[in-house]
């Protein structure tokens, strides 16, 4: 069971990673085919951090339900949040252009959600 949590840990930090990078590289270089990374990066968040607290249970460590709540709200509107970015990214005809809708606010609230959610993470005991 202890494989099974560092795998899902590991998996959770590649998911990280991608959210945050891909946020750094779009912030320099305004191209939307880099968005639709985002969706997939927040579904492989969403599912390993529930592995990560299912694993946790199985154990019998103790979890802190409003701490996994609150993170999972997070991680569910990240997720909506990213879903709109690919939908937009996907339905311009060739991906390089960054609608001038919002686009750019709803990224930088994905982006700060992410961050909220990583410090929730390390603070919250």
């Amino acid at each position: 069971m202890e494989l099974f949590l560092l795998t899902m840990l590991l998996l959770h930090f590649v998911g990280l990673s991608a959210l945050l990078g891909v946020g750094v590289a779009q912030l320099r270089q305004r191209d939307a085919r880099l968005l639709r990374i985002m969706f997939p990066a927040a579904i492989v968040q969403l599912l390993t951090g529930v592995g990560l607290v299912f694993g946790n249970m199985r154990l019998g460590n103790g979890v802190n339900d409003d701490k996994i709540m609150f993170k999972m709200g997070i991680a569910v509107l990240v997720l909506l949040l990213t879903g709109y970015l690919a939908f937009k990214a996907k339905k311009s005809e060739t991906g390089a252009d960054v609608p001038a809708d919002g686009m750019p606010v709803v990224f930088g609230i994905t982006l700060i959600a992410v961050l909220a959610n990583t410090a929730i993470a390390v603070y919250w005991n």
